[in-house]
């Protein structure tokens, strides 16, 4: 942990200064923009009729978070449960293996797919 508080800020530096993200702070990011602006979720959830997730098991909360903005009711989770690492043993925001989470999320497709 310490070895992380002190490599994680320098490395955030180095991305600010490079202009770049990495896949959680794009993730973090967009959570950000669609809590902060209540019409541009709207214009979006609009143009969502489902979310095709894979490898729901193994979704992070942030990711998580992203999903349930996202999502606009009636979606459910699903995956092959011979892939779960945990088989029932809780691994993941999808409880590795079951389909019952609460305020599930994803599915089929995009509407304009």
């Amino acid at each position: 942990e310490r070895l992380a508080a002190v490599v994680y800020p320098a490395y955030q530096r180095i991305l600010r200064a490079s202009q770049k993200l990495d896949f959680g702070d794009l993730i973090f990011g967009t959570v950000q923009l669609l809590r902060s602006n209540p019409l541009i979720l709207a214009r979006i959830q609009e143009d969502l009729s489902h979310v095709l997730v894979d490898e729901f098991q193994d979704t992070s909360p942030m990711q998580y978070e992203l999903l349930r903005l996202l999502g606009t009711g009636g979606t459910h989770p699903d995956h092959d449960h011979d892939q779960s690492r945990g088989r029932g043993q809780g691994q993941g925001q999808g409880q590795g293996g079951t389909s019952s989470v609460a305020n599930p999320i994803a599915a089929a497709t995009v509407a304009s797919y």
